[in-house]
């Protein structure tokens, strides 16, 4: 693993709730990576690698500052399709799944 894979691993552990942390660690802190790294751990250093490099891509020529966009953004973004995989695999657990609209606060 190249160095820059080391630093977006760092990033990743110190920041779990951004974005690129959720690319580390879909599911949460860790407590370190186990030894020896298993694949799993190198596909999702190696995505988190990709996506910061695409986001460089994207901000160095226009300029501009990073927006962090936070873990949950495409959650957020089509909060109707993360309704359905969840349901799905819900139902694929064994549950009987009913869903109410809550009332407005």
């Amino acid at each position: 693993m190249g160095r820059g894979h080391g630093i977006c691993q760092r990033a990743a552990e110190v920041e779990p709730r951004r974005y690129l942390g959720s690319r580390v660690c879909p599911n949460g802190p860790t407590r370190g990576i186990p030894e020896p790294i298993s694949s799993v751990v190198r596909a999702r250093i190696s995505a988190s690698s990709t996506t910061l490099l695409v986001i460089i891509y994207h901000v160095l020529p226009r300029g501009t500052t990073y927006q962090e966009l936070g873990a949950d953004f495409l959650d957020r973004l089509e909060p109707e399709r993360l309704t359905r995989q969840l349901v799905k695999r819900l139902e694929a657990l064994g549950h009987k799944v009913t869903l109410e609209a809550c009332p407005a606060a």
